[in-house]
């Protein structure tokens, strides 16, 4: 028997490789065969600031861990506390691994001994009927409400809410915010204690299924855009010393171009995308200096903009056209705090929207677009030589005492998607 503790629970599928090789090992070096291996998934519990999807792909791979012959697993999420990391009921712990080992291990018959696990995804329409084994007597919610804990995706839409209706042994999702759905998920969050359960009291484990759909935030939520020429696409999984454009259309471009648009999109796994459009009146007329400022760009602004447009899905986030108070830091350097440019809002002891260019002209790089008038830093990548350490963020970072601009988060490895596309107006 396993009691599965929380150093590892930021592992990912990496602990189902880890399981494999643990069970693997003990078995050959006990001699004893394939003998039975119970284990309990983790609770649900915060974890602090970390990701609210930490939990569930860890869920995922102890889920996967199944598939090692002669093994089961206890769900505890409706028996756990999210004030304690250690959850004091071990008695119903104890008593659904018996469960388990008189099913699996001898054999005793006709008793329920999981919850409901994931079987099948069928799309019906706009909806979605997921399928379940392992539904005993029936499924059920086990306090009486409504189903919960139950998500849903569809082309112009992130995850959301979703209704779920038991139908036999399955759950129907839909939601009106979908017009078509396309994927799902099931207690995809670090203190989901989702009510889906089966009539003897065994509640299903987290999962997720279907095939999220690719989606361009950019065409589907800004309009203007459209009018707009993209001359950089860059997949920031790709920062570094030199930057590698996916599209560069900056070679031969001779076209005049009166505004500069940014957007920015990224994602952590199991999370909604997160996005920033920002348009203003140019800043240059040179669209070599309009990408990432790197040294051998040349660029090199701290200036304020004009007519700031701005679209985001980000809380707290002002957005409106023909906006006051735009600011850009770009350069390749070092910088500090001090508001030498005396930028209006701005701290002379925080790293934000007003700080000092400073040597080594090659140093750690920013590249940030602010609202001054709203005290906001709208997007920031920085350290972009850094690769996976780089900074980047939308908003306010709030992390770190020091910076209200991302600088010195280093959290780039963080996101899976991240994706900047820089494009002009054409006159």
């Amino acid at each position: 028997i396993w009691y599965q503790g929380e150093s590892n629970h930021s592992e990912g599928m990496l602990y189902y490789e880890k399981m494999k090789a643990l069970i693997g090992g003990w078995r050959e070096v006990w001699n004893q065969g394939e003998f039975p291996f119970l284990y309990v998934q983790i609770a649900p519990f915060q974890y602090g600031s970390e990701s609210p999807s930490i939990l569930p792909v860890f869920w995922e791979a102890q889920n996967k861990a199944l598939e090692i012959p002669h093994t089961g697993q206890v769900v505890i999420h409706d028996i756990g506390d999210l004030k304690d990391i250690h959850p004091t009921n071990k008695q119903d712990v104890g008593e659904r691994l018996a469960l388990i080992a008189l099913a699996q291990t001898y054999g005793q018959k006709g008793l329920v001994h999981s919850g409901p696990v994931f079987k099948s995804l069928q799309k019906e329409g706009a909806k979605l009927r997921v399928t379940f084994d392992h539904v005993g007597s029936g499924l059920v919610s086990r306090d009486g409400k409504p189903l919960n804990w139950f998500e849903i995706i569809g082309e112009e839409t992130d995850f959301v809410p979703a209704e779920a209706v038991i139908e036999g042994d399955s759950v129907i999702l839909s939601s009106p915010k979908v017009k078509q759905a396309a994927a799902m998920r099931f207690g995809w969050n670090k203190l989901a204690e989702p009510n889906l359960s089966n009539k003897e009291g065994l509640p299903a484990a987290p999962f997720r299924a279907g095939e999220v759909p690719e989606r361009d935030w950019m065409s589907l939520k800004v309009d203007e855009s459209k009018e707009y020429k993209l001359i950089y696409d860059l997949d920031l999984k790709h920062l570094g010393r030199t930057i590698n454009y996916t599209t560069d259309a900056s070679g031969d471009f001779k076209t005049p171009f009166d505004r500069i648009a940014y957007f920015l999109e990224l994602q952590k796994i199991g999370e909604e995308t997160q996005y920033v459009y920002v348009s203003m009146d140019a800043f240059t007329d040179d669209v070599k200096q309009i990408g990432v400022p790197t040294l051998d760009s040349k660029a090199r602004f701290q200036t304020k903009v004009n007519n700031l447009n701005v679209v985001s899905n980000v809380a707290d986030i002002v957005t409106g056209n023909g906006l006051p108070g735009g600011n850009i830091e770009f350069w390749s350097g070092n910088y500090g705090p001090l508001n030498a440019k005396n930028i209006p809002n701005a701290s002379a002891t925080l790293w934000d929207f007003g700080d000092e260019f400073a040597d080594p002209a090659d140093g750690y790089g920013c590249m940030q677009v602010h609202n001054y008038e709203a005290k906001q830093t709208l997007f920031a990548i920085n350290q972009w030589k850094g690769g996976p350490s780089a900074d980047i963020g939308i908003g306010n970072s709030s992390s770190d005492g020091r910076t209200r601009d991302w600088t010195f988060t280093s959290n780039a490895s963080q996101y899976e998607v991240k994706r900047l596309r820089v494009l002009v107006r054409t006159k």
